[in-house]
């Protein structure tokens, strides 16, 4: 990661975008959470309605609701809501960049918990004004066979092994094959996005808009 002397004068602001249909509880421990760590903005975009979740969120300022119905989905994309998961997540992703004010922006899912030993506002005001989005490494939850689980937060993290090591099933055993570098999900990371600039949020990392297909991302 690139830094530079941050300028405290002008801190960053940052907020973060994620498309939902988790259980109520999940949802409010991952707007406190985020709110905690120094959101500016949480846009929740609820894939059905939730009425529950919504009532208690109306008195929450830092929170945006919007209710993915038919209405949305045509007046978004002209057309009915779209059958895969990830294209849903993507045209949310792009209505939030689009729209927001804040500084960065990160897409990421409900299950998911942005952590950092630093304030976040702090290293993304620190980054080079060239650079264009911050990749977040991940962290994936482990739970112990011999501790029974008590509640979400139980467990150990891994992280995904090196791209060069060579023989992962000597940590893993026949497990090895189930997994990508080591975990389950996926090994690569989420990206702060930074705002205002010609590019297509991605689920993990954004793309140039076709025009400008010819100028790298940093």
């Amino acid at each position: 990661m690139i830094y530079k002397a941050n300028d405290q004068s002008q801190p960053s602001t940052w907020g973060v975008v994620t498309t939902c249909r988790e259980p109520t509880q999940l949802m409010l421990a991952f707007v406190a959470h985020h709110i905690a760590a120094g959101a500016s903005r949480i846009y929740l975009y609820l894939d059905a309605p939730q009425p529950d979740l919504e009532a208690q969120l109306a008195q929450v300022p830092q929170v945006e609701v919007t209710l993915c119905d038919e209405t949305y989905w045509r007046d978004h994309i002209g057309r009915k809501r779209p059958g895969r998961q990830e294209f849903r997540q993507l045209i949310n992703a792009f209505d939030a960049y689009d729209k927001t004010d804040l500084a960065w922006l990160a897409h990421i899912d409900a299950d998911e918990f942005l952590h950092s030993d630093m304030l976040m506002a702090d290293i993304l005001a620190a980054q080079p004004d060239g650079l264009d989005y911050v990749v977040v490494n991940v962290r994936e939850r482990a739970y112990l066979a011999e501790t029974p689980q008590q509640g979400i937060f139980d467990g150990v993290f891994r992280r995904p092994l090196s791209p060069e090591w060579e023989d992962p099933s000597i940590l893993l055993n026949e497990g090895e094959r189930f997994t990508r570098r080591g975990v389950l999900g996926y090994p690569h990371g989420k990206s702060f996005m930074r705002t205002g600039q010609w590019m297509v949020p991605g689920i993990h990392t954004p793309r140039r808009q076709r025009e400008k297909r010819d100028i790298p991302l940093n």
